[in-house]
């Protein structure tokens, strides 16, 4: 599966709610069940990650306190169910650790939920 990773915009809004929503349906997914659609999800930071035209996962970088001047930031990362344990994930944090990079964070804070265990490698 070929995937590309692009900064998120408004007309995404739809699709990443829907995977937003499996997750939280299904349990495994978030910590936050806040709707992401009441966010402003286009920043730079946050992400896509497309195949066959589709978002197939997406991935947001808030920084702590919402201060621009904060170097640290929580990162997110959300993949369809279907298309876990594909790399999608993977590409997503590394592109939302770049982007953050550029934007002088320097701190990526993540939180895994329990029942996902096979992300527990990933944030080390």
């Amino acid at each position: 599966m070929e995937i590309t990773i692009e900064s998120m915009a408004p007309q995404d809004r739809d699709e990443i709610v829907s995977i937003f929503n499996e997750g939280v349906q299904s349990g495994d997914l978030v910590l936050d069940t806040d709707d992401p659609g009441a966010s402003d999800l286009t920043s730079g930071r946050n992400l896509v990650a497309r195949a066959g035209g589709r978002i197939v996962g997406w991935a947001v970088v808030d920084r702590a306190g919402g201060s621009p001047a904060s170097r640290t930031a929580a990162v997110s990362v959300f993949v369809k169910p279907g298309c876990r344990r594909q790399g999608i994930g993977r590409a997503l944090l590394d592109a939302a650790g770049a982007a953050a990079a550029r934007s002088g964070i320097v701190t990526l804070l993540s939180g895994v939920v329990p029942k996902n265990v096979l992300n527990e490698g990933r944030f080390g």
